[in-house]
């Protein structure tokens, strides 16, 4: 009886943390070679790679990625975001400043000059 229960929540708990990590976890891939997407890529492929670097905590190459997005189009403004919150992740407040009027959410600019002026 007791084997019984022990399998049952066994299985239970593998079936939940495995449906978990498939289900709820996203996880950012990469393939290829960045330098010659930064020179060449699109902005939607330039945008995705900054992406990654953004979600991988490597904010100094994000930046690299997201500001070649602004060089790319004027239109599209969804890269901005991530690129000023690189910057300041980075340390590098300044930099952030120049950014700021072009974000579109209200609240995401107002915590950002909150931010900053607090910095």
């Amino acid at each position: 009886m007791n084997r019984r229960i022990y399998l049952t929540s066994f299985y239970f708990f593998i079936t939940m943390y495995l449906s978990q990590n498939l289900i709820f976890s996203q996880i950012y891939r990469f393939t290829g070679d960045p330098q010659i997407v930064l020179e060449k890529g699109s902005y939607k492929q330039v945008y995705n790679t900054g992406t990654y670097f953004y979600y991988n905590r490597q904010w100094q190459l994000a930046i690299e990625f997201f500001s070649r997005c602004s060089d790319l189009t004027r239109k599209k403004t969804k890269h901005y975001s991530p690129l000023i919150w690189s910057h300041i992740y980075n340390g590098d407040y300044t930099s952030a400043i120049p950014f700021l009027s072009k974000l579109t959410n209200r609240k995401e600019k107002q915590l950002v000059r909150l931010l900053l002026k607090e910095v």
